[in-house]
C-alpha cells in the first residue's frame, strides 16, 4: 500500500508542477523526475537495490498511467470517430509517448532517491 501511495504522490507532484503558471515551462518537463524522487520516499520497505526500486516504482506507475490512457482512448473511440482519423492516431501516439516519458523520468528519480538513501544509511 505504501508503494501505491508513493506512486499516487509522484503523479500528483507531476501534475502540480505542470499546473504552475509561467514556471511550468521549466518545472513541467522535470516534474516526473521530481515526483519519482519524492514519491519513492513513501515506500518504506524498498528493495535493497536502488535500480530494482526504480524499476518496480516505475512499473507500478506505468500500470496506473497505461490503464488511465487505455480508458481515455476507449471513451474517445466510443464517443467519437476520432480514432479513424489521422488526428486520432496522433493523439493516441502522444498519449502513449507521454506515458513512457513520465514513467522513464519517474523511474530515474526513484532510483536516484533510493540510491541517496542507501548512501546516507552507509555513512
Amino acid at each position: 500500500m505504501q508503494l501505491i501511495n508513493g506512486v499516487l504522490m509522484a503523479l500528483g507532484v507531476t501534475v502540480l508542477l505542470l499546473l504552475i503558471p509561467v514556471v511550468h515551462f521549466i518545472s513541467g518537463p522535470i516534474g516526473p523526475f521530481v515526483g519519482g524522487f519524492i514519491g519513492v520516499g513513501k515506500w518504506e520497505n524498498r528493495p535493497e537495490s536502488a535500480l530494482t526500486t526504480g524499476f518496480v516504482f516505475g512499473f507500478v506507475l506505468w500500470l496506473l498511467l497505461a490503464s488511465i490512457t487505455a480508458a481515455v482512448v476507449v471513451v474517445l473511440a466510443v464517443a467519437t470517430n476520432l480514432l479513424s482519423s489521422g488526428t486520432g492516431a496522433l493523439i493516441v501516439a502522444a498519449m502513449v509517448g507521454g506515458v513512457f516519458y513520465i514513467t522513464l523520468l519517474a523511474t530515474i528519480g526513484a532510483a536516484v532517491s533510493a540510491s541517496r538513501v542507501k548512501a546516507a544509511e552507509r555513512a
